[in-house]
């Protein structure tokens, strides 16, 4: 029998959550030319930070909207189809990705049927 109460478990997402919510987000639309995602992973390549989600597809409306990796400390989330300013793009993607940092929480994942 586990010993951790499902308080200690409910408590232990909490906190799992707002760290989430704590850690810094960027975020690249995939077709921006001011600064490519091709940049962006290059110079978060550099800072070495352990990765905690591999890089992986997330979806809206049985779509993908885009790809997110979370390291340490760090989440890159890209939008489809979007340029620079991503919300005037993709708006409902872009509500999407900013909901998900919100509340703490990874973009939600592509589903495979």
């Amino acid at each position: 029998m586990d010993s951790t109460s499902n308080l200690e478990k409910g408590d232990r997402a909490e906190l799992q959550r707002q760290q989430r919510a704590s850690d810094a987000h960027g975020r690249s639309g995939d077709v921006d030319s001011v600064v490519p995602i091709t940049s962006t992973r290059y110079a978060i390549n550099k800072l070495k930070l352990p990765v905690k989600t591999a890089w992986r597809p997330w979806s809206i409306n049985d779509e993908v909207g885009g790809y997110v990796e979370e390291y340490e400390g760090l989440t890159l989330v890209t939008v489809r189809d979007a340029g620079h300013l991503v919300p005037s793009y993709q708006p409902a993607r872009a509500l999407t990705m900013i909901s998900s940092f919100l509340q703490g929480v990874l973009p939600p994942p592509k589903q495979y049927l």
